[in-house]
């Protein structure tokens, strides 16, 4: 009979710790949800649509299920026009009448948007986001906070903390992948970090989350080869992280690369060509000066499509890819044959450049990155008359309507003191973590943590200020990293404190549902 009552007082026990666990992890995920609430809707950037979008145009094709997003997709593929791509005479068709399907928009994460929408709307997606990233915080948090049996107030006060001084919930209501950049970052350095050890469904949690992120943005496979790289010379020097969870990282990295590969021969099956993926790096190249240079100097003899197109180059390599009208644009400006001569030519054009003028584009290259580190400002969250406008005529009416009733819309969001406090914050939190690093009062595994996490921020300025146009939330979307690595010192310390101070006493086992 005791062990019956026994029993059941266990299985009680750990039923309020999972069902307390959901509650806290709820409420951290409401706390983080505080712009979407004020702005009365969810950030949208101009991308947002071409995401959502192209999952609507897979689900029309697969169950032909007609939505107020499929106008566009049923405006360039008609019936007729499918069947043509897929047909023998295809061929005999002029390919500037086939529609150009770009790669580097990710399919699976506009899937996420496109069903959430389906359901219940566009906030489910951030109430997603918002879980999701809560339930990394906690996960972090029961990690590294080993003095207390429940770190419930350490989960909840640093995430408070995120979510008022640090853009963290900016880009949890943001209608793009940018958060799971920073989610990408945290879960390397929990993977790669093996002390204190993970139990196996924690490995399974943190790999899950890293190839999900692999798979929301191609910029985060070059975010995650930049990290490997260096855990492997960190592991020369010192023997960390183990070669197993570096193996595990690796292997995210193939799933991502793999999904995309998919993406393209889906694309290719249904459309009789592949994606496009547009010329980022040649446009940067031209926009900084040695790929106009070069251009100038060797047109028409090199052979290149875009001498053709002169006219159409600026200073600004988004204006180049995406304006519509040829006297200042170029990628976007020109019929659907050229597009994909342009992207074909891209690898050639960026190696000629590179050997014309290999000490320009360096310098030109490390200016943009240093352009990229300065940018600390969430101005992507208020819209300007012109982007407002641009964004809602992508969108369907009632989703459009939305969009016009928020504070972003009128440019009115209060992002000017959040950027004041992250900025503090981030200074405080670099102090902090400078003298953790630089003198011993934390373990080993706790610096490698602290170095994965840097070279992850560093490693998405370098990728986004080489490849794109820099902007500010390319800084901005990471930023929250290092507050929270602050923590996770403080959280060290505290433990190994505790330890000494208690003489490695014994303690009651706590209770960790997540």
């Amino acid at each position: 009979m005791k062990a019956e009552k026994g029993s059941f007082s266990n299985a009680g026990q750990a039923f309020n710790g999972q069902f307390g666990s959901a509650v806290v992890i709820l409420f951290g995920a409401l706390l983080l949800m505080w712009p979407t609430l004020l702005n009365r809707s969810p950030f949208f950037l101009s991308d947002t649509s071409t995401y959502i979008r192209g999952a609507d145009a897979a689900s029309f094709r697969i169950f032909h299920v007609q939505t107020p997003w499929s106008d566009r997709f049923l405006g360039r593929y008609q019936p007729e026009q499918i069947r043509a791509a897929r047909s023998e005479s295809k061929k005999a068709a002029s390919s500037h009448e086939r529609p150009v399907t770009l790669s580097g928009r990710s399919i699976y994460y506009g899937a996420f948007l496109y069903v959430a929408e389906r359901i219940a709307g566009l906030r489910l997606a951030v109430l997603f986001q918002a879980l999701a990233v809560a339930v990394c915080l906690r996960m972090t948090v029961n990690r590294f906070d080993r003095r207390t049996q429940n770190p419930t107030k350490t989960f909840l006060l640093t995430t408070g903390l995120l979510s008022v001084a640090s853009p963290l919930a900016f880009f949890v209501g943001y209608l793009m992948p940018d958060v799971f950049t920073g989610l990408a970052i945290l879960a390397v350095a929990n993977l790669l970090c093996g002390e204190p050890p993970l139990r196996h469904m924690q490995r399974v949690f943190w790999f899950i989350v890293l190839c999900w992120s692999m798979l929301v943005h191609s910029s985060n496979l070059l975010i995650l080869l930049l990290i490997l790289a260096v855990a492997m010379l960190v592991r020369f020097w010192w023997g960390r992280p183990q070669s197993a969870a570096v193996g595990l990282a690796a292997c995210a990295f193939l799933i991502g690369v793999s999904g995309e590969a998919l993406f393209n021969l889906s694309v290719r099956e249904f459309s009789g060509d592949a994606p496009v993926r547009p010329p980022f790096l040649m446009t940067r190249l031209i926009a900084d000066g040695p790929g106009l240079t070069y251009l100038e100097r060797t047109c028409p003899g090199s052979g290149f499509a875009v001498c053709r197109h002169m006219q159409g180059l600026s200073r600004s390599s988004d204006a180049m890819l995406w304006n519509t009208q040829p006297d200042d644009g170029l990628f976007s400006a020109v019929d659907n044959d050229e597009r994909r001569l342009l992207a074909e030519q891209e690898t050639r054009f960026v190696l000629a450049v590179i050997a014309d003028r290999p000490f320009a584009v360096v310098l030109s290259t490390a200016r943009s990155i240093l352009n990229q580190a300065q940018r600390w400002h969430l101005d992507a969250f208020n819209m300007s008359p012109a982007k407002g406008a641009s964004i809602v005529e992508k969108l369907p009416p009632g989703v459009g309507l939305e969009v016009k009733g928020s504070l972003s819309f009128g440019g009115k969001m209060p992002v000017r003191p959040i950027e004041l406090m992250s900025l503090a914050m981030f200074l405080i939190s670099a102090g902090f973590i400078i003298r953790a690093l630089a003198g011993r009062s934390i373990n080993a595994d706790t610096k490698l943590f602290l170095l994965i996490v840097i070279s992850g921020i560093v490693a998405d300025i370098v990728v986004c200020g080489a490849i794109s146009t820099p902007h500010d939330r390319y800084s901005m979307r990471v930023l929250w990293l290092l507050p929270l690595s602050a923590a996770v010192v403080w959280m060290n310390r505290r433990t190994q404190h505790g330890s000494n101070s208690s003489n490695m006493s014994i303690r009651p086992k706590r209770v960790e549902a997540f």
